[in-house]
């Protein structure tokens, strides 16, 4: 499983995968401490226990799954999860205040251009010398 310990540990990868500063995620679990228990506190049907055991973990699934925008199956095989967003959703609105969320899912007109340069046809450059090694003389007529 995913945890914020393992990820803590291997600093550069932690803000790789996230895109977040560790610093600033531990500052960000800060402020979000008292809103999440006071949430626990208000629950009123127990219900199953969720196999995230601490708050850096459940606020761990949120930069994740933004970043990468990864279906809940695959959340569920990171974090030993079921398949229902109900951790997406609380999270939401927990963080709502602490942190700006963009959910936009749509392209801007810069996005759409970076990514039809990026894959735009790329010549194949071919030696002039010993080009026979790559030239075999047939002629394609159509």
């Amino acid at each position: 499983m995913l945890s914020f310990d393992k990820l803590c540990k291997q600093g550069k990868n932690f803000s790789r995968l996230t895109d977040v500063k560790l610093e600033d995620f531990q500052k960000i679990v800060l402020k979000v401490s008292p809103k999440w228990e006071k949430f626990q506190k208000k629950k009123k049907v127990s219900g199953r226990r969720s196999k995230i055991k601490t708050l850096s973990d459940e606020i761990l699934l949120m930069p994740i799954y933004y970043r990468f925008y990864v279906s809940f199956q695959f959340l569920e095989m990171l974090f030993e999860l079921d398949e229902s967003n109900r951790h997406i959703q609380r999270l939401e609105l927990l963080l709502a205040d602490v942190i700006k969320i963009n959910k936009s899912k749509e392209l801007t007109q810069n996005d759409l251009e970076t990514i039809l340069i990026g894959a735009t046809e790329i010549q194949i450059q071919r030696p002039k010398k010993k080009q026979k090694k790559f030239y075999s003389g047939k002629k394609n007529v159509t």
